[in-house]
């Protein structure tokens, strides 16, 4: 995978790659009656979506938080995407302008 320092548009490329194959497999497993895996694999598209989306948009995020905030951003929320602050990270998201990611959410 791209790092996201080097090349945010090819890391952005390839979790909205991972979020549709999360996404088909979801689908697939919902088909089968999986309903507890299904769930699963649509947390981690909508995670590899924000994480896309987050790589995409950091310019833009930086503007809304502090320096160790954005240290922080770079060097874990971009290229980890942390569960724990997918919620608060999705919230970032909507304030750079993205709309309709935290809708997802609810």
């Amino acid at each position: 995978m791209p790092r996201p320092r080097r090349d945010p548009l090819g890391y952005a490329s390839a979790r909205v790659l991972e979020a549709l194959l999360e996404a088909v497999l979801a689908l697939e497993y919902l088909e089968k009656g999986y309903t507890r895996n299904a769930a699963g694999k649509a947390f981690q598209a909508w995670r590899a979506l924000t994480g896309a989306l987050l790589a995409l948009e950091k310019i833009k995020l930086e503007k809304y938080v502090s320096n160790e905030e954005r240290k922080w951003l770079i060097e874990v929320a971009i290229p980890r995407v942390p569960t724990s602050r997918l919620k608060p990270l999705s919230r970032l998201v909507e304030r750079a302008g993205v709309r309709a990611l935290l809708s997802l959410y609810r």
